[in-house]
C-alpha cells in the first residue's frame, strides 16, 4: 500500500474530520444525520441543499423546495430571499410571497405607480403571486372627503380638482350639473375647477355657463334668426331675441318681413308698405 499520498486536510485533519480517507488520497465526506451531509475535496463545506455548522439543518421548504426555490438558504437557516429583476422580488420566511408592490407568479411585475409609490400613495394594489395588479382607489375611503381615480390613482375622480382632489367642480351640486351642462370643468390635481363654456356660452356671475354670446338664443345657444342662403341674423334686416331665455324671433325693420325679414316689402307712389 502506497502511505506517500495525502489527503486532502493534511494528517492533522484528514477530509477535515468530516469524511473517510481513501488510499488514493481522496476523501469519501460523511453523509448521514448523524454525522451530518458534507461535500467538497476535504469535506469542509456542507453539501448541496444541507446547512448549519453541522450540515445537518435544511430551511422550510414549499413543495419539496427549499425557501420555496426563490431564496437562499444560510448558515443559520434562514432564507435570504430572491429580489432582481431577473428573479422576481420574493419575501415572506420562506420566500412563497411577493414583495410588497409586486405581483405575478414570479413576483417580477410592479404595481401602477411602482415600488416605492404603490399607486401613488392613494390606493391599494392588487399584488402578490395571484395579484392582478390592478389599484384600488381610496374614494372618501377614511373619511378625509379625497377622490382619487386613474389607473394608477395618480389623479382625481371626475368633477374633482386639487391637489388632495378634494374640491368640487362649479355647479356640481346643481340641477344642470358641472358648468350648467354647458362646458368642461378644469379638474385633476392640476385643475382649478374653473369652467371653460361651450361654444357661444358665456360665465354668468357665479361663473357657470348659462349666458349665450350676442346673436344665439335659448337652452342650447342655438344661432339667432338664420334662414337658408343668408348667413346673417334676421337677414340683417331686423333684431334677434336672442340670449338664455330669448325665442330666437326676428323683429323686422322698417321695409322687411317675414320670419326672417328675408322679405322686402313693395314700394308705391313712394312709400314702403306699412309706413302709413
Amino acid at each position: 500500500e502506497d502511505c506517500s499520498l495525502e489527503c486532502p486536510g493534511g494528517s492533522v485533519s484528514p477530509c477535515s474530520g468530516h469524511g473517510e480517507c481513501f488510499s488514493n488520497g481522496t476523501c469519501g465526506c460523511f453523509s448521514s444525520a448523524a454525522t451530518g451531509y458534507w461535500g467538497g475535496i476535504a469535506c469542509s463545506s456542507c453539501a448541496d441543499e444541507w446547512f448549519g455548522a453541522t450540515c445537518t439543518g435544511q430551511c422550510g421548504s414549499v413543495d419539496g423546495e427549499q425557501c420555496n426555490g426563490h431564496g437562499t438558504c444560510t448558515s443559520t437557516l434562514e432564507c435570504i430571499c430572491d429580489r432582481h429583476a431577473s428573479t422576481g422580488y420574493w419575501n415572506g420566511e420562506l420566500c412563497d410571497r411577493c414583495v410588497d408592490g409586486y405581483f405575478g407568479e414570479q413576483c417580477d411585475s410592479e404595481c401602477p405607480g411602482g415600488y416605492c409609490s404603490v399607486c401613488n400613495g392613494h390606493g391599494n394594489c392588487s399584488d402578490n403571486t395571484n395579484g392582478t395588479g390592478l389599484c384600488t382607489c381610496n374614494v372618501n375611503t377614511t373619511g378625509d372627503g379625497q377622490f382619487w381615480g386613474g389607473d394608477d390613482c395618480g389623479d382625481c375622480i371626475e368633477d374633482y380638482w386639487s391637489t388632495n382632489c378634494d374640491q368640487l367642480c362649479l355647479g356640481y351640486d346643481s340641477d344642470e350639473g358641472v358648468c350648467a351642462g354647458h362646458g368642461t370643468c378644469s379638474e385633476g390635481t392640476k385643475g382649478d375647477g374653473e369652467c371653460t363654456c361651450d361654444d357661444h356660452f358665456l360665465k354668468d356671475s357665479s361663473r357657470l355657463c348659462t349666458i349665450c354670446e350676442s346673436g344665439f338664443y335659448g337652452s342650447t345657444c342655438a344661432l339667432c334668426g338664420i334662414t337658408t342662403g343668408i348667413p346673417l341674423a334676421c337677414s340683417a334686416h331686423g333684431t334677434c331675441d336672442d340670449g338664455f331665455d330669448g325665442t330666437g324671433e326676428c323683429s323686422c325693420e322698417l321695409g322687411y318681413s317675414g320670419t326672417y325679414c328675408e322679405v322686402r316689402c313693395p314700394i308705391g307712389d313712394g312709400k314702403t308698405c306699412g309706413s302709413g
